[in-house]
C-alpha cells in the first residue's frame, strides 16, 4: 500500500480523534470529514494510518453527497474509524470493548455512527454500541438478516459492485455476460459481488485474499468458494483444488475484462496502472487508486466507475430502508440500489467520455457541489437535531 497524506481543504476533514485505553493498549483513530454528524465503519488492521482513515472518511463524505443520502431526513457526511491492532489477535474482544467505552461520547452525542468495515463484523458493531450505551443506535436487525450466510447489508452491496460492473462494461462496449472478471479481497463485500456477477453472466476468474490468489481461465466455482471460506477464511485461495494459486499482487496484471480492487486503499499506483489488462476497473474498495494511477489508467482508455459510487449499495440500502423503519421487501431494496447506481453512474461515466476527464474527477465535482449545501443545512438543523435528542431522552 503506497503512503499518503491527510488532505485538509475546504470540505474537512472537520474532527480527528485519538482514543488510548491504557489497561488494554487499544490505539484508535476517529476522523468525521464533513457536516457533524458522520457515519463510516471501523476498520481494525495492524498496519493502518490516520491518513488512510481521513482519506476513507472523505469517499464517504462523497458517496452521502452524490446520492443525497440523509439519515431521519438530515444531511450526514463521511467518517471513518480505525482501530491499531490484528483482528486475529486473542484479545480483540477487549481491544473492540475499550474502543466502545472510549468512543462513547462521539457515539451517544451522534457525532459518529458507525457500521463493519475490514477486520470488524456486524457482531463486533453491536458490541461496540453496547459498551458505548448507545445499543438502539447500533445496525437494525434488518440489516443483519442472514441469506446465503452473510448479512443483506454485504448482499447490497456486493450486487450494487455488479451493477455497477454492468453499467461501466456496456460504456466501454461490451458486454457484462461472458467477461472475465477478477476481484481483490474475496470477503465480505468481494463474496458477494462474485455471486451476483455470475448471475449476470460474467466468469470470474480470479480472486485474492491476504493469503493469495486464485485463478482458472474458464471461471471459478464461486458457491464452493464461498462455502470453504466460510470454514477456512482467508487461506480459502491456497486450500481450493481447482486453480492455479499465485501471488496476490499478480492479481492486477491478468488478460481479464473486468477489475475489481475491493480490499485495501492505493492499490492501483504508478508502479502497476500501465501493466493493467482489464477494459474497465470498478472500485469495490474505498480509495484503491492513487491520483497517479488514475491519471495512467484514463491515458490509456480504461474506464474506471469511482468508488464512492460503485460500493453505495450498502449503505443506499441501509439508509433507504430506515426512512421507512426497516419495513421495505428486500427485493425493492435490491430495485433502489440498481436504480440508483445506474442512474448515477451512467450520468458520471457519460459525462467523463464528453469531458474526456476520468470519472472520478467528474463525480467528486458532482458531489462537492451538494457538501457546501449540506454543511448549511445541517448548521440551521442543529437546532432541531437537539430538540430530537431531548424528546428521545
Amino acid at each position: 500500500m503506497i503512503e499518503q497524506e491527510i488532505i485538509y481543504d475546504d470540505i474537512g476533514p472537520e474532527l480527528i480523534t485519538h482514543l488510548y485505553d491504557p489497561e488494554t493498549g487499544m490505539k484508535a483513530v476517529v476522523v468525521v470529514d464533513s457536516v457533524i454528524p458522520g457515519g463510516g465503519g471501523i476498520r481494525m488492521l495492524p498496519d493502518i494510518t490516520t491518513a488512510e482513515i481521513a482519506g476513507l472518511a472523505r469517499a464517504m463524505t462523497y458517496k452521502f453527497s452524490i446520492f443525497d443520502l440523509r439519515f431521519r431526513g438530515l444531511p450526514y457526511g463521511g467518517a471513518k474509524a480505525g482501530i491499531f491492532h490484528d483482528p486475529n489477535a486473542e484479545d480483540r474482544d477487549a481491544i473492540i470493548a475499550a474502543f466502545g467505552r472510549a468512543a462513547s461520547p462521539l457515539i451517544r452525542a451522534r457525532v459518529f455512527g458507525t457500521g463493519a468495515d475490514m477486520g470488524i463484523s456486524e457482531e463486533d458493531v453491536l458490541a461496540v454500541y453496547k459498551t458505548a450505551d448507545a445499543e438502539s443506535r447500533g445496525p437494525s436487525p434488518e440489516s443483519l438478516a442472514l441469506r446465503d450466510g452473510m448479512p443483506m447489508d454485504l448482499h447490497y452491496t456486493g450486487f450494487g459492485i455488479a451493477t455497477a460492473a454492468e453499467v461501466t462494461s456496456k460504456a466501454a462496449g461490451f458486454d457484462i455476460k461472458g467477461a472475465k472478471v477478477a476481484i481483490e479481497g474475496f470477503g465480505k463485500s468481494g463474496v458477494s459481488a462474485a455471486m451476483y456477477l455470475e448471475r449476470l453472466g460474467a466468469r470470474v476468474v480470479a480472486v485474492s485474499t491476504i493469503e493469495g490468489m486464485l485463478y482458472h481461465p474458464e471461471g471459478l466455482d464461486i458457491e464452493a468458494l464461498r462455502r470453504e471460506r466460510q470454514t477456512v477464511g482467508d487461506a480459502v485461495v491456497n486450500t481450493h483444488a481447482r486453480g492455479e494459486k499465485l501471488p496476490k499482487e499478480a492479481l492486477f496484471t491478468l488478460p481479464v475484462d473486468v477489475l475489481i480492487p475491493g480490499a485495501r486503499p492505493y492499490v492501483i499506483g504508478a508502479d502497476n496502472a500501465n501493466a493493467i489488462q482489464a477494459k474497465v476497473v470498478v472500485e469495490g474498495a474505498n480509495i484503491p487508486t492513487t491520483e497517479e494511477g488514475a491519471a495512467i489508467l484514463h491515458s490509456r482508455g480504461i474506464l474506471v466507475a469511482p468508488d464512492f459510487v460503485s460500493n453505495g449499495g450498502g449503505l443506499i440500502a441501509v439508509l433507504r430502508d430506515r426512512e421507512n423503519q426497516g419495513k421495505t421487501p428486500h427485493d425493492k431494496i435490491f430495485e433502489i440500489v440498481r436504480d440508483s447506481i445506474q442512474e448515477t453512474l451512467s450520468g458520471v461515466l457519460d459525462a467523463s467520455m464528453s469531458q474526456n476527464a476520468p470519472p472520478r474527477a467528474v463525480a467528486i465535482k458532482a458531489a462537492r457541489k451538494n457538501i457546501a449545501a449540506r454543511r448549511e443545512e445541517s448548521r440551521r438543523l442543529r437546532a432541531d437535531w437537539a430538540a430530537y435528542e431531548k424528546q428521545q431522552g
